[in-house]
């Protein structure tokens, strides 16, 4: 298997970068490049061959081609493809600091993450100066650092730890339907004391932390990626209160959900 690795610092250079929407027809092209190409799918799957190397890179996987290696499509573009993608290259100065390495076929922890790099990184390449690619080339490498990032958050698996994942397992299918911590003892028939302090000592955070973390990272979704409005958003992520969904997602993401979304507008598609 092939890794990426390098130290920090390290020099990296920005290139092209944007989101490939799949029209329905059409192949990805044969060729070969001198730069590594980081794609991220973010529906339906791409099929790649790289040097013999067969790859199906499905929904929320991640892709590192290699510089001088021959890549191409192996099937036409299907309808309802869509996958970001980023070019860069490494320098390679005296290599001093942490060693970071990237495996090239990935499935990162945090998808929902990824997405919004890809969006800060092609919304600073529009923006900023060509001759100032500093912050491009850091966008790059918060991308490497969350693609190479493992879940090692999994909850203790002694035997008090099986009613906490079933409250989780419950919260994660159920958050967006208006759910509450009462409703999640209720439905696994416990005291509710009990359980919260069970889940606490599994995750780290209460149950209704819980709850709004997944309602509202379905939400910045949402803003980022359809034309739902707001209030539309809020109550499809289970809040009854629109002024109590602005609240919550202003003190998790420093700004409000307008001016969040005005922040992902440019969807920077290309076709070809």
């Amino acid at each position: 298997m092939h890794v990426l690795q390098w130290h920090l610092p390290h020099i990296l250079q920005p290139g092209n970068a944007g989101l490939f929407k799949s029209p329905g027809y059409g192949i990805h092209p044969d060729r070969t490049i001198d730069s590594y190409e980081l794609i991220f799918v973010r529906s339906g799957t791409l099929e790649l061959e790289e040097e013999g190397r067969i790859f199906r890179i499905h929904k929320g996987e991640s892709l590192l081609l290699w510089p001088g290696k021959r890549h191409r499509g192996l099937n036409e573009y299907l309808s309802g493809l869509a996958f970001y993608w980023a070019h860069f290259k490494l320098d390679n100065p005296q290599l001093t600091g942490r060693e970071i390495t990237v495996e090239q076929h990935t499935r990162p922890q945090r998808p929902e993450r990824i997405l919004e790099l890809y969006h800060r990184l092609l919304d600073e390449k529009e923006m900023a100066s060509p001759d100032q690619p500093e912050a491009a080339s850091m966008w790059i490498v918060m991308l490497l650092l969350e693609t190479q990032r493992r879940d090692v958050t999994l909850p203790n698996a002694n035997s008090t730890s099986a009613l906490a994942d079933k409250a989780d397992h419950y919260i994660t299918m159920r958050f967006d339907q208006g759910i509450h911590a009462g409703d999640v003892a209720d439905a696994l028939s416990c005291n509710r004391d009990y359980l919260a302090r069970l889940y606490r000592a599994a995750y780290g955070c209460t149950i209704s932390q819980s709850i709004h973390r997944r309602q509202l990272k379905k939400a910045a979704q949402l803003l980022r990626e359809s034309i739902l409005g707001i209030e539309e958003i809020a109550t499809e992520c289970g809040f009854n209160e629109v002024r109590y969904f602005r609240k919550l997602f202003a003190e998790q993401q420093g700004i409000s959900a307008r001016d969040y979304r005005k922040l992902h507008t440019r969807m920077h598609i290309n076709r070809a």
